[in-house]
């Protein structure tokens, strides 16, 4: 995946050199029309011969672009195989009064990471304009949520510790990410103080991967009518797996405004219809959900969007059965992934199990909470990734191959989870802005492009982040040497030091030597995970320091509390 990033990269500088070419032809072409229209006077021979000169010129220019067009459609059918990698941009806000939170709103808004912008400008600008409209649409609930919540508390009787604050929460889930669709899951849970209980809805934001449009369900059902049957067919309850009723009239409003009020979502095998509690069958029932599988009804679809091949990352959530084809043999073998509880604590575990049809294999380890996920490679292989969480958000992920049906430990990372930094905003007055500032997720989608990140102690305690593809063995295998850190944390030069420069475009050293004037303020960007830590200073230089990990730690042989102030180590 590595080069098949870097042709994506390539290909762009090709097509950006191709347009500069183009347009230094232009231009003297230009200048000989001017002039033949000028000499036109001059007589007719003059004018015989430019004209001459300018068809060959233009039957040149032809042709070149012909063979450029040729490069640029044979690069995008090399890069055809590229999926695009998203984040989630996850912003919290919260509202106190009198030292008492009463409303709180955390959100997730998607984008596409930078390469895989650049070889999807469409998608990228229709994700952005639906992104903005996700947080524009949390934001005014959270207003709303916070009026609310601010009359009930200005109004309530007893402690405040005891008062119910509102809350809205929206966590995005990438349902199916590939060459030929991206598709976005938004789940919304909503509290206003006072109510009964909370409510829960859906969004989904399906898009046609190559032309960066939105996908409608007319692009994926041949016959709508046929539609609402299959669905009104297929209700279940999410909770239990057991068929629901259908109550007419609820169904009935989910169709109305040419099905504005459906909200679907494309995987791997079908098309996803989600209902919350209370939206088509009583609240008792919880969330509802209708699957139509491309491989069950194929006489309901258009044929445009179908089942996806190749390579995938399923989500396991924990307890749950999941029917995945293990083998490649046509049938699907039951897959869950359990916590072993303590029995005296129920949120500790001791262990994780991997069950495969009646089998379980177990692994000792020790946590509180956990996620999976099922990586399937395009060579066959099956391989589960837990990422356990320990005391102070310590994370282990365990690797385990599952081959022939039989569940093995391939290995474990101390210290590494899913991958994530932290982006730091400032306001007008180039203050730290909390609401603005964000954390950046990158969810699991490929086997051979994922990020993960590590927990470093090196001039701080930090996640530093890199991106991987999954080894011959299971295990991840680094697709670059440096890891990416954004952390937040702002470092002062406390003595002049001095450090090297790095080229932020390579992330070469340049050969230079900077020098670091007492009270220069610098930023983290990077490090080899060992011994060199790469800053960022105010101007936006970028400079290396080599760093002793033993304590005290100390930076190009200075100890690292003298060197600088801000120095922030956990626990």
């Amino acid at each position: 995946m590595k080069n098949r990033i870097a042709a994506v990269l390539m290909s762009i500088c090709v097509a950006a050199s191709m347009c500069a070419c183009g347009s230094e032809t232009a231009q003297p072409a230009q200048t000989a029309q001017e002039d033949a229209s000028d000499e036109a006077e001059s007589g007719t021979e003059t004018t015989q011969e430019q004209s001459v000169s300018l068809t060959d010129a233009e039957e040149a220019a032809a042709d070149d672009t012909a063979a450029e067009a040729d490069t640029l459609a044979q690069e995008d059918a090399d890069l055809s195989d590229v999926r695009p990698s998203v984040s989630l941009m996850r912003f919290n806000k919260y509202e106190d009064k009198d030292m008492t939170t009463i409303a709180s709103c955390s959100y997730d808004a998607p984008a596409l990471i930078e390469e895989a912008a650049i070889a999807y400008p469409q998608l990228n600008k229709t994700l952005t304009t639906d992104s903005d409209a996700i947080a524009a649409q949390y934001e005014k609930s959270f207003d709303e949520i916070e009026e609310a919540a601010e009359s009930a508390y200005d109004n309530m009787e007893g402690d405040a510790e005891d008062f119910p604050s509102g809350e809205i929460e929206g966590t995005m889930e990438v349902v199916r990410c590939d060459t030929s669709v991206l598709s976005l899951l938004d789940t919304t849970y909503i509290y206003y103080p006072g109510s009964a209980h909370g409510m829960t809805g859906f969004d989904g934001y399906n898009y046609d991967t190559a032309s960066g449009n939105p996908i409608e369900l007319s692009d994926v059902f041949a016959d709508m009518k046929a539609m609402e049957t299959a669905i009104a067919d297929n209700l279940v309850s999410t909770a239990t797996g057991e068929k629901v009723p259908v109550e007419d009239s609820m169904l009935e409003f989910a169709f109305e405004d040419a099905y504005e009020n459906l909200n679907w979502v494309i995987d791997r095998e079908s098309v996803r219809f989600l209902f919350g509690p209370s939206d088509v069958a009583p609240y008792a029932l919880g969330t509802v959900e209708a699957r139509l599988y491309f491989d069950e009804h194929p006489e309901l679809f258009t044929g445009k969007y179908g089942t996806a091949s190749g390579s995938y990352v399923q989500k396991l959530n924990p307890y749950e059965l999941y029917a995945v084809d293990l083998d490649g043999d046509g049938s699907k073998e039951t897959l869950s992934v359990n916590g072993i509880e303590e029995e005296t604590d129920s949120y500790y575990h001791t262990g994780l199990e991997v069950h495969v049809g009646e089998e379980a294999y177990t692994q000792e380890v020790e946590f509180y909470d956990f996620s999976a996920y099922l990586f399937h490679t395009e060579d066959g292989g099956n391989y589960v990734y837990a990422i356990t969480g320990s005391d102070n958000d310590y994370q282990t992920l365990t690797v385990f191959a599952i081959k022939d049906k039989v569940v093995s430990t391939v290995g474990q990372m101390e210290g590494t989870g899913a991958g994530v930094s932290f982006v730091t905003m400032v306001d007008d007055d180039g203050e730290f802005d909390a609401e603005k500032s964000f954390s950046e997720w990158f969810p699991f989608t490929d086997p051979a492009h994922f990020a993960l990140a590590t927990r470093m102690q090196l001039m701080s305690s930090c996640s530093a982040m890199r991106y991987y593809e999954v080894g011959s063995d299971g295990m991840p295998v680094p697709q670059t040497e440096q890891y990416q850190i954004r952390n937040g944390i702002e470092l002062t030069s406390l003595v002049e030091l001095k450090a090297e420069e790095v080229d932020e475009m390579t992330g070469a050293l340049t050969g230079k030597e900077v020098d670091l004037p007492v009270g220069s303020k610098c930023t983290f960007y990077g490090t080899n995970g060992s011994d060199t830590v790469d800053l960022r200073m105010e101007d936006g230089t970028i400079v290396r320091f080599h760093v002793d990990g033993n304590f005290p730690q100390t930076v190009n042989g200075v100890n690292l509390e003298e060197a600088f102030d801000g120095v922030v180590f956990a626990g």
